[in-house]
């Protein structure tokens, strides 16, 4: 499957305490794409070139405000990292076991899409599914957070007082 075949099924966003998901319609929502539009709001994505690029194939303006990529904000923590991928770092930052497709959906079958087994399961299940990434990505980036803060860049690079100000600064902005 090529990433252009790809598209939105739903979308999720957390605040580290509720999780919300997303229909399609639901992003074009004016008070959605206010905030998406917010030049001083933060998104805080796993892989958020791909989150971007998905939305920006839906017809979704341009993101206005800051991405923060866990991905990159990994790296930072930690370049020798074994991987950067969602699940492998909330298992070694939170101590988390993500739920695996598989298990929650069962498997697809033949002449079956990921998809239509996603939209045939009981509306709460596909919830507490589709949510997860979203609430883990914000535990992940709080845990990370608190590290590169502690990381200071002032004394190597006058221009960046720690690891988090050159992500926002540096790395964010080519996201």
């Amino acid at each position: 499957t090529s990433i252009v075949d790809n598209h939105v099924v739903v979308w999720s966003v957390s605040d580290g305490e509720n999780r919300w998901q997303l229909w399609p319609d639901h992003l074009w929502h004016p008070s959605f794409i206010a905030l998406w539009e917010d030049p001083e709001r933060y998104w805080v994505m796993q892989n958020a070139k791909f989150d971007m690029h998905q939305l920006h194939l839906m017809g979704l303006p341009e993101l206005g405000g800051k991405p923060i990529d866990t991905i990159s904000m990994g790296f930072l923590s930690d370049e020798n990292g074994s991987s950067l991928g969602l699940e492998e770092m909330a298992a070694r930052y939170l101590g988390v076991k993500m739920k695996k497709f598989k298990t929650v959906f069962g498997k697809v079958g033949k002449g079956q899409t990921s998809e239509e087994v996603m939209l045939n399961a009981p509306p709460e299940t596909l919830l507490e599914y589709s949510t997860e990434d979203a609430y883990i990505t914000w535990h992940l980036s709080e845990r990370i957070h608190g590290e590169l803060v502690e990381l200071p860049f002032y004394d190597r690079c006058e221009h960046f007082w720690d690891a988090f100000d050159y992500l926002v600064r540096v790395e964010s902005p080519f996201t």
